[in-house]
């Protein structure tokens, strides 16, 4: 309330900067994102990836994803391997399961190049995900790379 009181009454401009689309205090980390409780994202290791569906299930596909800041836009291949490692367009990173009671939907990518954190929600009929960048909330788009639509897998993508 405060900062609003100084945005609107005192004419603050920066007042509301500490705050983020409308889920509290902005952190510049990913507490308080879509759920998330904290900025530890654990690497995936081969015990996390058998007891976490999405992150077997993406492991399964041994297929790249692209990413981008909009769907005409994406860039690729994205590789999500077994090892809990990333390869992109912009560098090697880490990646593996959001350590939260009800994002089993998520996944976290962390890359190195840019010391940046990303939350990846995946949507399961349409094998695609939105990606939060956890310091600012920049959202991105991301999704299975294939030739043509009929080549998105039939099942679902599962958590």
């Amino acid at each position: 309330m405060a900062a609003t009181i100084a945005f609107y009454k005192r004419g603050d401009p920066l007042a509301l900067r500490a705050w983020n689309g409308g889920e509290g205090a902005n952190t510049g980390g990913c507490i308080g994102k879509v759920g998330v409780y904290t900025n530890e994202m654990p690497t995936l290791t081969p015990e996390r990836l058998q007891a976490h569906t999405l992150a077997r299930n993406i492991n399964r596909t041994a297929r790249p994803w692209a990413w981008g800041a909009n769907h005409n836009a994406l860039r690729g291949p994205v590789w999500f391997r077994e090892s809990g490692a990333v390869e992109s367009p912009w560098g090697e990173g880490s990646w593996g399961s959001v350590p939260s009671p009800w994002r089993n939907d998520s996944l976290h990518v962390h890359l190195r190049s840019f010391n940046q954190t990303y939350l990846l929600m995946f949507l399961s009929e349409k094998w695609s995900f939105v990606a939060v960048r956890c310091s600012d909330e920049h959202v991105s788009y991301g999704r299975l790379m294939v030739e043509d639509e009929s080549e998105i897998p039939e099942k679902r993508l599962v958590w």
